[in-house]
């Protein structure tokens, strides 16, 4: 649907102005911006009815960081895509207020099997290799320091904020 949709507008775009990008490279950005208004929409209006869209929007913000720096991987659909985002956040959203108990006593082993699993994770497959991507030596290096400085740091933050604070609210979220 966003395809073809994409294809009209690209079309449109190069029968009525002078641009000089063929219609692959305008369809293909406009696909793109469009599953990406599609995914916006979808994400507010579930956070809105499930009541979670702060936190819905705080998780993506450090999900879509992370997976900018690691390279991330991809779903194979945009399909594919949106399911296993809104369903993998929206469960771990709603979960989140349930073990918040659990993290808190357990904090610390928490974090540092949270740290020592990510660390080895990123590691071993960052930056992710999808496609014909190819990255030099030094880029590899670079991804993976970056990766595991950031994910020291949110969880150097998930760390601080629960002991800092005694609103429920903003453990479950950090949490």
């Amino acid at each position: 649907m966003s395809k073809k949709l994409a294809d009209t507008i690209a079309l449109a775009l190069i029968k009525h102005s002078d641009t000089r990008h063929p219609l692959p490279v305008l369809s293909y950005g406009l696909q793109i911006l469009i599953n990406t208004l599609i995914k916006i929409v979808m994400i507010t209006i579930i956070g809105w009815v499930l009541h979670i869209l702060l936190e819905l929007y705080i998780m993506i913000f450090f999900f879509g960081s992370f997976r900018m720096i690691t390279g991330g991987v991809h779903a194979h659909t945009f399909f594919k895509c949106l399911t296993i985002s809104l369903v993998s956040f929206v469960l771990l959203i709603l979960l989140s207020s349930y073990t918040l108990p659990f993290f808190i006593e357990n904090k610390f082993i928490i974090l540092l099997s949270l740290f020592l699993f990510g660390t080895m994770i990123t590691w071993l497959y960052v930056p992710a290799r999808w496609g014909n991507r190819r990255f030099s030596k030094k880029r590899i290096t670079v991804s993976k320091w970056l990766s595991i400085s950031y994910l020291a740091l949110i969880l150097l933050s998930v760390w601080c904020i629960p002991a800092h604070s005694t609103i429920n609210k903003l453990q479950e979220i950090s949490w």
